[in-house]
C-alpha cells in the first residue's frame, strides 16, 4: 500500500498538470508553451490591400487620387477597437490609448517588403470578443472626442480636405474564429459628383466650357458611423403606430450639416487655365459632352470607363427655398455670360456616384441625374487587420 508521503507528492504533481491541461482544453490552447518572442501569431497585427484607381475633385479643383494600395501605404489609417466577455457589456480598449490608433506603413519590415504596424504591440484575449472601427486617413484632428470601435465621429470639409474618406468596422471572437488577421473592408463614407454639358437634339452648334462652379452646398459635415445601441424606431401600420426599439446597423453612416455652414462660395472651381487642363468642347453634329470633373475612355470592348468625381459630404442638393444648389458655368461662345441652373432636390447618399446632365435648349436648361454605386469603379480597398 502507498504511504500517505508518496501518495501527496504523487497528488501534487499530477493534479496541476490535469488541471493546467484542463484549462488548455477548455480556453481553445492549441499550442505548446513558446519563448513570448515566437508567439507573433497571437499579436494583433496588419496587412494591406487595395484594388482600382479613381480621381476625385477637390474643393481648389485640384486633382487628388482615390486609395490603390501604394497611395494607401502614404497616410496612416486609425482604428479603435473593443473587447468584451459577451460583446454587449464591459467593453475595454483594446489598444493602450482611448484615442485613435495610428497604424502606419513601415517599408523596411517583413524583410523590406513592407508592413503595417502600430506601437506598443497588442495580443489577442482568445476568449473575448473584438470589434474594431477605423477610419482612412489618419487625421487626429478630425477625429471627435468619445469616438470608439461602437461609433466613430468625424467632421470634414470640402473647402479645406482633399483627399478621400473611407470607414471599416469588423469583428473577432478567436474562441471560435481564431486569430488569424481580420480582414478591414473599407467603404467610402463620401458623395461623388459628375457633370456632362450638352446640346439638346436638333442643335448642331458647338461651344467650348472655360469654368465651371457650384454654389448652395454644405461644405462642412460630421459624420456617425455605427450606433451600435438600440434606438427608438416609430413604424405606422394597419394596427396604428407602434414604437419601440431596434438594433441599428452597426455600419450605418449618418451625415449630420448644421444650417450654419450652409455656402453659396463657389466649390469644386474647374477652369480650362489649370494646369493639365484644356477648353471642353460639346455640341457639334456629334452631340459630344463635355465631361466635368471626370474623363472617360473608350474600352477595348466599346464600353467606356469613367474616371473622376467631386467629392462632397452626403447631404440634401436644393434642401429647400433659400437653399437652393445651383451650377454655374461659362463658355466660349458665351462669353462674359453667366449660365447658371439649379439642381433639382437630390439626396447624395455615402459611396453613390450622381452624373447630373445639363442639356442646353435655346432658352433654357434641362437637367437630368444618373446614380451609380461606387464599387462599379472597382474602388472599394480591404486592409487586412
Amino acid at each position: 500500500m502507498m504511504n500517505m508521503r508518496r501518495l501527496l507528492a504523487y497528488t501534487n504533481h499530477i493534479v496541476p498538470s490535469l488541471l493546467a491541461l484542463a484549462v488548455c482544453l477548455f480556453s481553445g490552447c492549441q499550442k505548446s508553451v513558446v519563448p513570448e518572442e515566437h508567439e507573433t501569431e497571437d499579436y494583433i497585427s496588419f496587412g494591406g490591400k487595395a484594388d482600382g484607381k479613381y480621381d476625385v475633385k477637390s474643393g481648389d479643383g485640384t486633382t487628388p487620387n482615390l486609395v490603390t494600395t501604394e497611395l494607401l501605404k502614404k497616410d496612416s489609417f486609425g482604428i479603435f477597437g473593443y473587447k468584451s466577455f459577451d460583446d454587449k457589456t464591459g467593453f475595454t480598449n483594446v489598444f493602450s490609448t482611448d484615442k485613435a490608433q495610428e497604424v502606419y506603413w513601415d517599408k523596411k519590415l517583413n524583410d523590406n517588403k513592407g508592413a503595417w504596424t502600430y506601437t506598443p504591440k497588442q495580443k489577442w484575449t482568445r476568449s473575448m470578443h473584438y470589434r474594431f472601427r477605423a477610419v482612412w486617413p489618419y487625421k487626429p484632428e478630425n477625429i471627435q472626442t468619445g469616438s470608439s470601435a461602437n461609433c466613430l465621429s468625424v467632421t470634414y470639409s470640402s473647402f479645406e480636405e482633399d483627399y478621400d474618406l473611407m470607414v471599416a468596422y469588423a469583428t473577432r471572437w478567436p474562441l471560435q474564429d481564431g486569430v488569424d488577421p481580420v480582414t478591414l473592408n473599407f467603404k467610402h463614407a463620401l458623395a461623388g459628383l459628375r457633370f456632362k454639358i450638352k446640346f439638346a437634339e436638333g442643335i448642331t452648334e458647338s461651344d467650348n466650357l472655360t469654368d465651371f462652379y457650384i454654389t448652395g452646398i454644405y461644405p462642412k459635415g460630421q459624420l456617425f458611423y455605427g450606433f451600435g445601441l438600440n434606438a427608438s424606431v416609430t413604424k405606422d401600420g394597419e394596427g396604428g403606430t407602434e414604437t419601440g426599439t431596434t438594433k441599428v446597423d452597426d455600419g450605418l453612416i449618418v451625415w449630420e450639416c448644421g444650417d450654419n455652414t450652409f455656402s453659396v462660395s463657389p466649390q469644386f472651381h474647374w477652369q480650362s487655365t489649370q494646369t493639365g487642363e484644356a477648353v471642353k468642347p460639346f455640341g457639334g453634329e456629334s452631340q459630344a459632352a463635355a465631361n466635368v470633373y471626370f474623363t472617360e475612355t473608350a474600352g477595348t470592348t466599346g464600353g467606356k470607363t469613367a474616371d473622376g468625381a467631386a467629392l462632397i459630404v452626403p447631404q440634401i442638393l436644393s434642401s429647400k427655398p433659400g437653399m437652393e444648389t445651383y451650377v454655374n458655368f461659362y463658355t466660349v461662345n458665351g462669353g462674359s455670360a453667366l449660365h447658371k441652373a439649379e439642381l433639382p432636390k437630390t439626396e447624395l447618399k455615402p459611396g453613390k456616384i450622381y452624373t447630373f446632365t445639363l442639356t442646353i435648349n435655346s432658352p433654357q436648361i434641362t437637367i437630368n441625374v444618373d446614380i451609380q454605386d461606387w464599387k462599379e469603379i472597382n474602388s472599394n480597398v480591404d486592409i487586412i487587420l
